[in-house]
């Protein structure tokens, strides 16, 4: 089985311990925002709250291997297309590092040369926030 550090595919970090949470991370701009642990079940569930919004991490054992779900409700609706944009490109590096091609993250600005803004587009017309 392969495993990723989570840092090297999304575009988040965590803050020290004196400032509990994850600051997402463009560039050398990092921007934080409190994150409080919901619920934690290792290895298979992971629930926090991130700033306005909520993430579910759950991995679930298939016969060769592992699936991961995560779901993201927004707290801003209206930030829907960009957050899953981002998300799609975070996935994408997971999978390459997966596979074993050493690719880095992509973060900020940067995902603007990797096709965000026509993903982000195209959930915009999927999610009707177009």
């Amino acid at each position: 089985m392969s495993t990723v550090r989570s840092d090297r595919w999304t575009a988040t970090r965590s803050v020290p311990a004196r400032s509990p949470g994850l600051s997402t991370v463009d560039g050398d701009q990092t921007y934080p925002a409190p994150a409080r642990v919901l619920c934690a079940d290792r290895p298979h569930l992971l629930e926090y709250t991130w700033g306005d919004d909520l993430l579910r991490w759950e991995l679930t054992p298939t016969g060769d291997g592992t699936t991961l779900t995560l779901r993201h409700r927004v707290g801003r609706p209206g930030l829907a297309p960009m957050t899953a944009a981002g998300w799609h490109l975070c996935l994408d590096v997971a999978a390459r590092l997966l596979d074993g091609d050493p690719v880095s993250p992509i973060r900020g600005a940067e995902a603007k040369d990797f096709g965000w803004a026509e993903l982000r587009d195209a959930y915009a017309e999927r999610l009707n926030h177009g």
